[in-house]
């Protein structure tokens, strides 16, 4: 089973954060970490981060940017830092849950049943007439 860490970007997020969500979504889930990223919000997110990660039993940390520095920024600086755990997969997710949690362990398995993939990615975006195929695999091209 691969240990996975999904990087979580959050800005001014005290209000909206489904902490509950995550917390759920972790019972019985040995293989996945939640890294929060707070970029600098000023409504007290940091709080509700911090709340969130007590009550993970060590499964969610955070990292606090001094500044708003924007998504990309916070999922960059995210993604280095759990890179340099012991995590298998590394990816990022949206604090709103627009896409739900369940989803993570399908785009994980891709991982093992195919160990030649580099990447998986998922959209909500659904274009009325038009067709994505899917990729059965990914290389790695220079």
């Amino acid at each position: 089973m691969m240990s996975t860490t999904i990087v979580v970007p959050c800005y001014n997020e005290a209000t909206r954060l489904p902490a509950e969500n995550y917390l759920e979504f972790l019972e019985g889930r040995v293989d996945i970490r939640f890294l929060f990223v707070d970029d600098g919000s000023i409504d007290g997110t940091q709080d509700v981060l911090q709340q969130l990660c007590e009550s993970s039993s060590g499964r969610c940390d955070f990292l606090q940017l001094p500044e708003n520095r924007g998504k990309a920024e916070a999922v960059r600086r995210g993604i280095l830092s759990a890179l340099d755990t012991d995590s298998s997969l590394v990816g990022f997710w949206d604090a709103d849950l627009a896409t739900p949690l369940e989803a993570i362990p399908v785009l994980a398995e891709v991982f093992e049943e195919r160990p030649r993939v580099l990447m998986v990615s998922g959209s909500r975006v659904r274009l009325l007439g038009r067709h994505v195929p899917v990729v059965s695999s990914l290389r790695w091209c220079r």
